[in-house]
């Protein structure tokens, strides 16, 4: 599979992580554990995001590849239809 450009969904999972990530190492370098929390949650429903977004993707993928076969097949069928009349 073509690496493709990342829809939405991925783009703010991935920034969610990284803001996540940023405030739980801030809280516990600082000791606050509220902010510690509120990081790995952030950083943990990024996560999820991003998977959506990786699913989304993935079946937009297959979606295309069944799209062109069919195509292929079709093209096909209609030279083999041009070829016999």
């Amino acid at each position: 599979m073509d690496e493709s450009k990342p829809n939405r969904e991925q783009v703010e999972g991935r920034t969610d992580q990284a803001a996540g990530e940023i405030k739980e190492t801030v809280g516990q370098a600082t000791g606050d554990k509220t902010l510690e929390r509120e990081g790995a949650t952030e950083k943990a429903d990024g996560a999820a995001q991003q998977d959506r977004g990786d699913a989304v993707s993935q079946a937009a993928d297959r979606v295309s590849e069944e799209a062109v076969e069919k195509l292929e097949g079709d093209v096909k069928d209609l030279r083999e239809a041009v070829k016999n009349t």
